[in-house]
């Protein structure tokens, strides 16, 4: 415990320097993507394609993430996403499905590490490096002698370790291909221009990772290819980038003249947390949006954030009780319903379908926490293979292991009122911390058959209940 007060300490210092300093004015100009780069995008999308947006939370928001991926894989569903955009943490849960996706290339998407007989040991190998940054590596990298050299190095590695599964440097232009056949979703990389301009922030601000593209609309976008290739795990590692003080990386954007310029670029979720922009912009008819960030009181701050940058666009962006919701809710309020419906209505008539999920603890999870009997939580795998926090009988259910750790956490944490909403800072989670908050994310993604929006037009067939339980 005194190791997690010493690491929240440390960020909330480094936390206070990113917000320091004065932003550069750009002047505002407005770039498109070119025919070619525009072409190679609609070889992809198109239709009634489905996106999933991954929000930013560090550890929580890729934990309930990857929850949620198993989630739309046993209803079916995951087959159906052709876009993945992903800002910060939900970008840790990318890299740990598209990574493993491509050195699974011909199978159906997610079935090498989300089907029944994989998903088991998947968890217990990542619960295995849930203390995904320890407050060792912090310290040492705060008192090296290049502290942010150091700290970048550290992170990245951490990456690798946990959810990269590779220790090859794949760049982010090489899922091109398996990308263009359609064997692996368009994997969109929010991250963001250090200290944007605040008029434009969308605009000026967003700057985006793809298997196809490289840009942002003020600065202009190139092919990915172009310039010195960016490993996929840097990319990720930028877009994760809270601790910009630290963690921020120089960007070298090509020029046509010669003289190229750098750029500082960090966490996407500092200007776009939701990372719904990029596919709300390009218009993917039905979207997911996977809303992970720390909202304790439901004030749904990054979706009212993402609404009013939208207007600039001419986008009308409304979603139920998001709308509802008030700035400043002080006092604790449960969340009525996992899942949401919207709509963002395009200057030319479009519109997108938004599916909405919220973590959170709303009604109907509720019928999921009773308490059950289950050893402590221990994290990796045994040297016989077996899994220390889920437990193979032969007759317990992956589904029903995670419940029990679940409804168990929650009711540990009910004293302190925190779960699921960890800081963001948190990067080290304890293996029974890192269970329930993926089993939270495979329930709430399980109500998504009860939206009928998401259930009708994606044909998804209902999770199968724990053992004993109707949902």
């Amino acid at each position: 415990m005194l190791g997690k007060v010493l690491t929240s300490t440390l960020m909330a210092l480094a936390l206070i320097a990113t917000f320091t300093g004065c932003a550069s004015r750009a002047p505002i100009k407005h770039y498109e993507l070119s025919t070619e780069l525009k072409h190679g995008e609609e070889k992809i999308l198109g239709g009634d394609d489905w996106g999933i947006a991954l929000s930013g939370g560090g550890l929580r928001s890729a934990l309930y993430s990857m929850g949620v991926m198993k989630a739309l894989y046993d209803q079916g569903a995951l087959q159906h996403i052709k876009v993945i955009s992903s800002a910060s943490g939900g970008s840790y849960a990318a890299l740990w499905l598209v990574e493993e996706q491509m050195k699974n290339l011909g199978k159906p998407l997610g079935e090498s590490i989300l089907s029944d007989d994989k998903f088991r040991r998947s968890v217990c190998e990542l619960i295995g490096t849930g203390n995904f940054v320890t407050n060792f590596e912090y310290l040492d990298a705060a008192f090296s002698w290049h502290p942010s050299r150091a700290s970048i190095e550290m992170y990245e590695a951490s990456l690798r370790r946990s959810f990269g599964r590779n220790p090859a440097e794949r760049t982010i232009d090489q899922l091109a291909n398996a990308t263009l056949v359609k064997q692996v979703p368009y994997w969109i990389v929010n991250t963001a221009i250090h200290k944007p301009d605040p008029e434009h922030r969308l605009h000026h601000g967003v700057f985006e990772f793809t298997p196809l593209v490289t840009g942002n609309q003020s600065r202009g976008y190139w092919r990915a290819n172009t310039g010195k290739p960016v490993p996929v795990v840097k990319a990720v590692a930028i877009s994760g980038a809270a601790l910009a003080p630290f963690l921020a990386q120089p960007f070298e954007v090509p020029s046509p003249t010669g003289t190229n310029e750098y750029l500082e670029l960090s966490d996407g979720g500092h200007v776009e947390n939701l990372a719904a922009f990029a596919l709300i912009r390009r218009k993917v008819k039905n979207i997911i949006i996977v809303d992970a960030e720390m909202d304790r009181y439901y004030g749904f701050a990054a979706y009212r954030k993402l609404k009013k940058g939208l207007v600039a666009y001419g986008v009308n962006l409304t979603v139920g009780e998001a709308d509802q919701a008030t700035k400043f809710q002080w006092t604790p309020w449960r969340l009525k319903q996992s899942v949401m419906t919207g709509t963002a209505t395009h200057p030319d008539g479009s519109v997108s379908t938004i599916v909405y999920l919220k973590l959170g603890l709303p009604d109907s999870i509720l019928p999921l926490m009773t308490v059950g009997n289950m050893p402590q939580a221990k994290g990796g795998v045994s040297q016989d293979g077996s899994c220390y926090t889920l437990p193979n009988d032969g007759q317990t259910s992956t589904t029903e292991l995670l419940r029990v750790r679940m409804a168990n956490y929650a009711d540990f944490r009910s004293a302190f009122g925190d779960f699921p909403h960890f800081h963001t800072v948190d990067q080290s989670y304890y293996t029974d911390q890192t269970s329930a908050t993926l089993g939270l994310g495979y329930f709430q993604g399980c109500d998504l058959h009860d939206n009928s929006d998401f259930k009708d037009k994606i044909g998804a067939a209902a999770c199968k209940p724990p053992a004993g339980r109707r949902r």
